[in-house]
């Protein structure tokens, strides 16, 4: 044993033979496992250092109470005093079964199958390699078995272009809002923006001339794009000014910023699941909806890489899968025209 050792050091270094031949020392020096609410508190503590947005940390947060409280039917509150060391892999297969049992419709079963996969992958990124440092006094033995647990397969959601009225309803419910409501549809249909795009976006981002009106979207302020992608997306200069001439805002388009713009964004997404966006249709996110109708616009008019460049995908294959699909129907085409 001590020559198999000395050869791990030499070719290895000492950090790796501690790691494979003193384990059970280096548990106790750490200490127990942290508690599902000292895990929060480090998220909420290290978010600037791993340039962690609000919603990252709050969909890693309801995702590990959801993993830990949905198999041993708890509330948020009575797993807070819990260690991560429940995390075994018989909670993540009780969890699982808890979730899937009793759903025989496979449509049904499949986006349940989706939100698990979704679960366990944030799970998975709180006790990855890039957080370890922070965890350092802990025992995190435990964190192994997350790594390797797997994930379901052949779930793959193609995005399906909706009916020609259905769009035709979306874009005259974008002509019956007004004020900020109206201002955020129109940003998401003719652009292609997201929501915290649109809740920030600026004045200063518009470059509107004869040949096209172009947004650049950009890290500044209290804004950061998702996955830190900035870029552009570009369309129509006539729509470009009436967006500008309509909003309320004189330097954010949106001037209702009360709790990140609740009441605006809500009479959109209200009216928008009057018109079919709904769960029940496969079409859960309804402004995110219009997004993926530019997307297809763009898709159809110019290119699939033109939309990738637009929604600012990092690959192409997400654009072609999840947010266009070609438009056949040369009328609704029409409704991005002037």
């Amino acid at each position: 044993m001590a020559d198999k050792i000395k050869a791990v050091v030499v070719l290895h270094g000492a950090e790796e033979a501690r790691a494979r031949y003193c384990a059970k020392a280096l548990v106790k020096e750490k200490g127990d496992p942290p508690t599902i609410d000292q895990t929060l508190s480090i998220l909420d503590r290290i978010k600037f250092v791993m340039g962690w947005s609000d919603d990252t940390v709050r969909g890693y947060k309801t995702s590990l109470n959801t993993v830990v409280r949905v198999p041993l039917g708890k509330t948020v509150d009575e797993i807070k005093t819990l260690t991560c060391a429940v995390l075994t892999p018989e909670l993540l297969a009780r969890y699982k079964h808890t979730k899937l049992f009793g759903i025989t419709d496979e449509k049904s079963r499949k986006s349940t199958m989706r939100t698990i996969n979704k679960n366990i992958r944030q799970v998975k990124a709180i006790f990855g390699d890039n957080t370890k440092v922070h965890f350092k006094k802990f025992d995190m033995s435990f964190a192994t078995d997350i790594r390797d647990e797997s994930f379901y397969r052949g779930l793959r959601k193609v995005y399906r272009f909706p009916k020609s009225d259905m769009v035709k309803d979306t874009f005259a419910l974008a002509e019956s809002l007004d004020g900020d409501a109206k201002t955020i549809l129109n940003l998401a249909l003719y652009f292609g923006l997201r929501r915290g795009e649109i809740l920030h976006c600026r004045r200063d981002w518009f470059d509107v001339s004869d040949s096209g009106c172009r947004i650049n979207i950009y890290a500044e302020r209290d804004f950061k794009p998702k996955g830190g992608h900035e870029g552009i997306t570009i369309a129509n200069p006539s729509y470009g000014a009436k967006i500008l001439n309509e909003a309320n805002g004189l330097d954010y388009l949106i001037e209702d910023r009360v709790n990140y713009g609740k009441a605006p964004f809500d009479e959109v997404t209200d009216g928008l699941r009057e018109i079919g966006y709904t769960v029940e249709n496969g079409r859960d996110k309804p402004l995110h909806e219009a997004r993926k109708l530019f997307g297809s616009y763009i898709a159809t008019t110019q290119s699939l890489y033109i939309a990738q460049k637009y929604l600012r995908h990092a690959s192409a294959s997400t654009t072609n899968e999840s947010y266009a699909d070609v438009i056949v129907d040369k009328e609704v085409i029409q409704l991005w025209a002037a």
